[in-house]
């Protein structure tokens, strides 16, 4: 069953975001940064890498230790995430999937390497993540906090069907996604 989700309070600050293969209008951006604590789950939000424009996508089959890809962007249910703040962790989301309810798991070793899991949320430290605004400002990365704090990682040929690992933060663009409210994407 698809996760519910609610959106917080919204301040103004409006982003126009321009990029070779992509234009992204989102109004009010400030507000899904800084989503309230009592918002059980914040979103939904397209997760599109900046290096080739691909979005992060699953299925509603997805099983543990199912493998998110990537994909070309579309916005149906299965690119669709919600970011869920833990309680007591004030910079930390756990990210659930809107067509399963599965949630982001960077696995037990997160080293060099691990692959991006999809896993039944618990809340642990393997499923919680930072989400760390780039230096442009056109972007995010998002660091597992488990382990030595691994980004997100498409590597530098990124195709639609790859799957997506954990590797040491070096601020690349295929470690940079745009966190994109559904509605908001490109077509």
């Amino acid at each position: 069953m698809p996760a519910k989700f609610e959106a917080g309070a919204r301040p103004s600050v409006n982003v126009k975001f321009k990029l070779g293969f992509v234009e992204i209008d989102v109004p009010n951006i400030a507000g899904y940064a800084a989503l309230r604590k009592d918002a059980p789950i914040a979103g939904p939000f397209l997760l599109i890498e900046r290096s080739h424009g691909l979005a992060l996508e699953t299925d509603a089959r997805a099983q543990p230790f199912w493998k998110p890809w990537l994909a070309t962007v579309h916005g149906g249910l299965g690119q669709q995430w919600g970011f869920r703040r833990p309680k007591l962790k004030v910079e930390e989301f756990t990210i659930l999937s809107a067509v399963n309810g599965m949630a982001l798991d960077a696995t037990v070793e997160a080293d060099n390497g691990s692959p991006l899991v999809l896993w039944e949320s618990h809340g642990g430290p393997c499923q919680r993540w930072e989400v760390l605004p780039v230096p442009d400002g056109i972007g995010w990365m998002i660091a597992t906090v488990h382990g030595d704090r691994r980004v997100l990682d498409v590597g530098e040929a990124a195709a639609p069907g790859q799957n997506l690992w954990m590797y040491d933060r070096r601020g690349m663009a295929h470690q940079q996604f745009l966190i994109v409210p559904v509605g908001r994407a490109p077509q």
